[in-house]
Order: structure tokens, then C-alpha cells, then sequence
């Protein structure tokens, strides 16, 4: 299974986001390692529970940010983000019914790490690009947590 890593090329330039953004991509790749690895059930749900927050945490930052901005696109973003949580929680419920067996391992990799660069690649930019122009001169810092 391949490693999921950061790359600068997937940076935002908004502060808050990229900083929450490695964050997802440590701990979806230290899950991906794990079912790799073939660590016991414990570890993977231990993870999973962890991602589960985490992400709920980081679209609520995300959020927040596109409303003290008044982003346009907030609507549309924020449903791509109700429907992740979705993904996560049926990955989790998946764990939970079969173990942590080489199809949830590779539906992980898909879903989860697929849809995070998507996501960061093709709608995050165009929210950091509004950021940065709604931002004072200098300004694209963004951390509201």
C-alpha cells in the first residue's frame, strides 16, 4: 500500500488550512500503514476514531473561515464536506461489521486519501484564492482556531 505524504504543490497558502491539511494526511496515512501492516483491529479503529474528530474539527475551521469571509461558494463546500463525514463514519461502520481486511484497506486508501488531494487540488484553492483577496495586504494567515 503506498504512503500518503504531503506535498507543498498541495499547500493553500492560508495558514490554518495547510497546517490542518498535514495534519489529515499524517493521520490517513498512519491508517493506511496500519492496515498495511496488518495491525490488529484496535489500532485501525483507534485511528479511524481519531480521523473521525479530527475532520469534523478541520471543516468546522474551514467553515468558519468561509463565513467571516462571506465565500460564495460556501454552500456547495460545505456539502462536499457533510458528505465526507459521511464517507468516514461508513468506513468506520465497515471496520466494525468485517475487520480490517485488504478491501477495507484499499477503499480506504481510495476514498479517503483520493478525496482529500480532490478536494484540497480542486475546491480548497478557489476558497484560499477568495481568502487571500478578501484578506488586508499581507494578511493570509487565517487562524481562527
Amino acid at each position: 500500500m503506498s504512503k500518503l505524504q504531503w506535498s507543498d504543490d498541495l499547500a493553500v497558502g492560508v495558514e490554518l488550512i495547510d497546517r490542518e491539511h498535514k495534519e489529515l494526511f499524517s493521520r490517513i496515512d498512519a491508517l493506511l500503514q496500519a492496515m498495511a501492516k496488518g495491525q490488529g483491529k484496535a489500532e485501525v479503529v483507534k485511528v479511524i476514531d481519531f480521523l473521525e474528530r479530527y475532520v469534523v474539527i478541520h471543516f468546522s475551521d474551514e467553515e468558519s473561515l468561509m463565513l467571516s469571509v462571506k465565500y460564495p461558494g460556501y454552500a456547495a463546500h460545505k456539502l462536499l464536506h457533510t458528505a465526507f463525514i459521511r464517507d468516514v463514519a461508513a468506513l468506520k461502520a465497515d471496520l466494525a461489521a468485517h475487520g480490517a481486511n485488504a478491501a477495507l484497506a484499499i477503499r480506504a486508501q481510495q476514498e479517503l486519501s483520493g478525496w482529500l488531494v480532490n478536494h484540497i487540488r480542486q475546491v480548497d484553492t478557489k476558497l484560499a484564492a477568495f481568502v487571500k483577496a478578501a484578506a488586508p495586504a499581507g494578511q493570509t494567515r487565517a487562524s481562527h482556531s
